[in-house]
Order: structure tokens, then sequence, then C-alpha cells
């Protein structure tokens, strides 16, 4: 769905993309700053289901402006050019995101694909389709199934999905849900990586969140008083995943030397990388709790 027509609004936009940029603007601050009105307003300007795809669009950038921000990746030229037009008049600088040297860097504008360039993806679908079935496979694409699929995995229904209706979208959140949460997948272990998560949701004042994190947290065996917030007792290695988390959890990221080197001295890089993504993945469900609860 692309947002089409300009008119005389303010700003030169059109009444429904400027419900659209308003909606943008409220999930994308931390805490999320969304009024009733600025909700109301996008669901009378889009159908239903264009409204919702909007919102997923706001909510997948969370993740990524998460997992960029707190790793500090270089955006490339031509996204470095295209920042800068449009939110440089407010003051914002591409500082640790700079690509380096910094005297290489000469921006241009993002150029539209060409019929060429999409045929260079036609070798890579096969297997793309391949992954993307087995990431997917036996996942349910509506409530209340995909609840009870992750509830029986995960201790937890993340109930959130219930206010989503498109079935594809629905199975691709509740596949990253599951493979973030399968103990045989993750490095870090599921407690000190959901109290991790219960971290996050505090620092942006989600209770909704809170609470799915206190759930997962508990069912991966965490305690009352680590569940209230408590780091007495814990180790060396969860309470370094903490600490971490403290810091990813600010906007912008406060991932400071100090805090790089206290975590490689007790983090192996993959720990590392998978806490970052779950952090990530909590930034994306805090903006779906935003809009719908």
């Amino acid at each position: 769905m692309r947002i089409v027509g300009r008119g005389p609004a303010s700003g030169g936009y059109s009444s429904a993309e400027r419900s659209a940029l308003d909606v943008a603007e409220g999930l994308g601050r931390v805490p999320g700053s969304l009024t009733p009105a600025q909700r109301d307003a996008l669901r009378d300007s889009f159908s239903p289901a264009d409204a919702e795809w909007l919102v997923l669009a706001v909510a997948v950038m969370g993740f990524l402006n998460k997992f960029n921000d707190t790793v500090g990746i270089p955006l490339e030229e031509s996204m470095l050019a295209l920042a800068d037009e449009v939110i440089g008049p407010t003051g914002w600088t591409a500082g640790k995101h700079l690509p380096i040297p910094a005297a290489t860097v000469t921006p241009t504008k993002p150029q539209p694909d060409r019929f060429v360039d999409l045929l260079a993806l036609l070798p890579v679908l096969p297997s793309v389709i391949r992954a993307d079935k087995h990431w997917t496979s036996g996942v349910p694409h509506s409530w209340p199934a995909v609840g009870i699929h992750l509830r029986q995995r995960t201790g937890h229904d993340f109930p959130i999905l219930a206010h989503l209706s498109h079935g594809r979208a629905i199975r691709a959140l509740a596949a990253v849900l599951g493979a973030n949460t399968d103990p045989k997948q993750s490095r870090l272990g599921l407690r000190a990586k959901h109290l991790a998560g219960l971290v996050y949701a505090n620092a942006v004042e989600d209770e909704a969140l809170a609470k799915s994190a206190r759930n997962l947290a508990e069912f991966a065996g965490a305690t009352t008083s680590q569940l209230a917030g408590s780091r007495a007792g814990l180790d060396v290695h969860t309470d370094t995943a903490l600490a971490y988390a403290e810091a990813a959890s600010s906007s912008p990221a406060q991932i400071t030397p100090e805090v790089v080197a206290a975590a490689t001295k007790e983090l192996a890089p993959p720990e590392i990388i998978e806490l970052t993504v779950w952090i990530s993945v909590m930034q994306l469900l805090h903006r779906l709790h935003a809009f719908y609860e």
C-alpha cells in the first residue's frame, strides 16, 4: 500500500498523509506518544487493512532502528544523504552512524530500482521461498490458534497478535517470537534473555509488554524477586546481560566503550547479538502495543 495524493494541508500533505505521519511520529518516540485522536484519524483515513500495514511498517522499522542504533551500524551513503535531507533540519546528525572515514563520504540520493536490478533477484528467489517455508512451517496465521501455538512453546500467548488481521504478518511475527524463545537456539539462556526484555519494557513504561516479559521470564525459571526487578544474587553472566540491556533500552542507545568492554568480558559475541536482536524485537512489540493497547 502506498500513500498517494497531495493536497493543500499543512506541509503540503493531504489529511490522510498527515494522519499516517502523525502516527509514525507518535509510535517512533520512546516511550510512544501516540494519542487516541491520532489513532482515530489514521483509521478514519485508511481502510482497516491499509492502516494495519502502516502500523506494521512503523513497528518493523522500530526493530531495525533499535538494532542499528545499538550496534552503531554506519549508514550507507545514499541513506545518509536521504536522512540528512529529510530529518537533518530537526537537528539530527549521523554521529556514530557516519561512514568511516568521514572524508570519503560523497552523499548521493538513492535511485529507483531498474528492471535489470529486479531480474538479478530471480536466481535467489527459490532459496528464499524454501527458507521462508521452513521458518514458518507449522506456525498458525490467525488468532487464537497462533496464541495457543506460542503459549505451548513459550508459556505466553502474545495477545497483541489478536489485534492483527493479515495472516502472513501474524505468521511471520509468530515465527520470529518462536525462534527467539526457543531454548535450543539460545546461546544467552532464556532466563537472562527475558529478564533483559523486562528491563526494556520497564524502560519504555509499557506495562502490557512488561507483563509479557514477566510471563516469559517466569516460564524460563526466573524467581519472584527477579521478576520484581531485583538483581541481588544474580550470576555475573546474567547481571552483565541486564546492564547491557539497560544501556541498549535508552533512545538513543547508550552503548559506550565502557559498556562494550564490560559486555565482551562476560558475554560471547553471539550472545551479545542475540540479546540485541531480542531488545529490538521488544521495541517492535512496544510499537504495536502503543497503537493497539
